[in-house]
């Protein structure tokens, strides 16, 4: 099955030096603090998700992966994160 890359803007006031990975059910998602801008209300989440086509993998990610992440995340520092839009969705073509 292909695997895919995708990035989702999720809106936040969090900030943080470098990336944070969030582990959960076997997969990883990393918010990239690193790349946030200093007037930025928004963070990029990014995680590898393997599904027949990237249809089936951005429904993966924003239904079943990221909303727990985000929850645990927003019980844990008591700010809110609201999921905002798929921006980035590549394929792994390694060998192409």
């Amino acid at each position: 099955m292909p695997a895919y890359r995708l990035q989702f803007t999720v809106e936040s006031c969090l900030i943080y030096d470098s990336d944070i990975t969030v582990p959960h059910d076997g997969m990883d998602v990393t918010f990239l603090f690193s790349k946030r801008q200093a007037n930025d209300k928004y963070v990029r989440a990014q995680t590898d998700v393997e599904a027949p086509n990237n249809r089936e993998a951005q429904t993966s990610a924003a239904s079943n992966l990221l909303p727990p992440v985000l929850d645990a995340l927003s019980f844990a520092t008591g700010t809110p994160l609201f999921l905002i839009e798929c921006e980035l969705i590549l394929k792994d073509e390694t060998g192409s």
